[in-house]
């Protein structure tokens, strides 16, 4: 049964800032020397970061940038009594410093930090997963309060920081092959691309084929497959960037911050806005969720509510399916969408009528072309196949683009970059009281790891027909170690 008492509903940006600390001059030194300790020597052929960056597979400036990072961990390791916990990243700069072992012990812990830092193995199990997934988050909201927003370079999010299977693991080159895994270009952020291969597809037709007749329905069979492939191609990339273009909302981006079930909407549509409502009301103590059966039961009289839930109060009562309590929502829901809406965040239909109605103008003409050509082959007995297989992959591709209509406007997505930006390392690892805001903000994977895992995957069960991404990691590959001694760290991919 999941109760209250894991997550303070956010409905207020500032809630989410971490603020800025005023430096001592202790720390001021304590950071100079961290700074001032050389991990790069020129009299060296192989030194330590070029170590790392042989053995990693990394650049050498991404060695470095990972470097600098365990300098400003390990700062946060002194200056904290609690325990940190770094990166994988991170904590493959911690491994490799432990092997240079009277650097790290006589000097590092010497001189340098002042006191020892341990490293210990995770004990393993849900617990221990828990318990790190928490510390790593406290860890980046420090690291903020000292230095800034975290690098997600080197600082990913909790959900990928301990996920099941972990990013670096040592293999025996003898028995195991390595192959670097292809970075595949981002086909619809980069139309000039696309264009760039229509065109040269039109540009491989053969020489003869500009002698053909001007009539395309009269060429054969090669040139016209060429032609039509192209015109495939071109329909839909100018289908896209109309659907882009179209979907532009009005006015100005809202000065107010939006609740947390208006974010949820803005970002993930009407399911996550209801799951930000179940979460709330199950944080406030309002309702409970029962893993086994999927029900969830309310009890929400007396119960204080913020604003942001409070509409949603005497929606249900007692223990009901959530299928139950999410049709009551519906209409509630509704009118989050008509207020986002109104305020330019979220197309309306005359925006969704529009991206299909220009849409069907660029497509129907290559469609008919193509069918065109079909019965004119069929009429000389000339096989049609490949040309039946170019239209019927347009047509699919055209529903595709016109079932995932855009969820927020440009308007809305710009508000939704401003929240990423502003709040990234909350959005990314949220401590516990910003977790609903990180649900809101990013979906189910934020939950992974958190009581609230069960309920994300039941909800994606639901909405999707499968578990989706709530799952996350488990407490076999994720981990960490706890601080001994004079300081405290912890780690993720030490266990096992």
């Amino acid at each position: 049964m999941i109760g209250s008492g894991s997550i303070q509903a956010l409905a207020g940006a500032a809630m989410h800032e971490v603020e800025r600390v005023a430096w001592t001059p202790d720390q001021r030194d304590l950071l100079r020397r961290i700074e001032a300790h050389p991990f790069e020597r020129a009299d060296h052929a192989l030194d330590f970061t070029s170590r790392l960056a042989r053995d990693r597979g990394w650049s050498l400036a991404f060695a470095r940038g990972a470097v600098a990072e365990y300098r400003r961990f390990c700062f946060l390791a002194m200056v904290f009594d609690t325990p940190v916990t770094p990166s994988e990243e991170v904590d493959e700069v911690w491994h490799q410093h432990l092997t240079y072992s009277r650097d790290y012990w006589e000097v590092w812990c010497g001189p340098v930090l002042g006191r020892r830092l341990h490293h210990d193995p995770t004990e393993g199990g849900a617990s221990e997963q828990g318990r790190y997934r928490m510390q790593y988050a406290e860890t980046l909201a420090r690291y903020e309060a000292f230095f800034g927003p975290p690098d997600p370079c080197f600082w990913p999010a909790t959900h990928r920081r301990f996920r099941s299977r972990p990013r670096y693991r040592i293999v025996d080159g003898d028995r195991v092959w390595t192959v670097r895994r292809p970075a595949l270009p981002g086909w619809f952020a980069r139309p000039a691309m696309v264009i760039g291969l229509a065109f040269a597809g039109l540009g491989a037709l053969p020489q003869p084929a500009f002698a053909l007749p001007l009539d395309p329905l009269d060429w054969t069979a090669d040139p016209f497959l060429r032609l039509y492939g192209g015109l495939v191609a071109v329909a839909v990339l100018v289908a896209l960037v109309l659907r882009s273009a179209l979907s532009g909302g009005g006015g100005a981006v809202p000065a107010r911050d939006l609740d947390v079930v208006e974010l949820a909407f803005l970002a993930g549509g009407s399911g996550r806005a209801t799951d930000a409502v179940i979460l709330g009301l199950i944080d406030h103590g309002a309702a409970s969720f029962s893993t086994g059966s999927g029900h969830v039961t309310v009890e929400d009289r007396g119960i204080p509510l913020p604003p942001s839930l409070e509409r949603y109060r005497g929606l249900a009562e007692g223990t009901v399916p959530r299928s139950t309590l999410s049709r009551a929502l519906r209409p509630h829901i509704e009118a989050v969408r008509a207020g986002l809406v109104a305020r330019g965040l979220v197309p309306g239909r005359d925006i969704l009528n529009r991206i299909t109605f220009w849409t069907l103008v660029t497509v129907a003409p290559v469609v008919l072309f193509g069918l065109a050509k079909m019965a004119v082959g069929t009429a000389r007995g000339k096989p049609v196949g490949y040309l039946f297989l170019l239209v019927a992959i347009l047509i699919v591709l055209t529903t595709l683009i016109l079932s995932m209509r855009p969820s927020h406007t440009r308007i809305g997505a710009g508000v939704l970059a401003g929240y990423r930006d502003r709040h990234a390392r909350a959005a990314r690892a949220p401590r516990e009281r910003e977790i609903l805001f990180a649900f809101a903000l990013g979906g189910a994977a934020i939950l992974a790891g958190t009581p609230y895992e069960a309920y994300a995957r039941f909800s994606q069960a639901a909405n999707a027909g499968s578990s989706g991404g709530g799952g996350g990691g488990d407490g076999g590959g994720g981990g960490g170690c706890s601080g001994g001694g004079g300081g405290g760290g912890g780690c993720g991919g030490c266990g096992s």
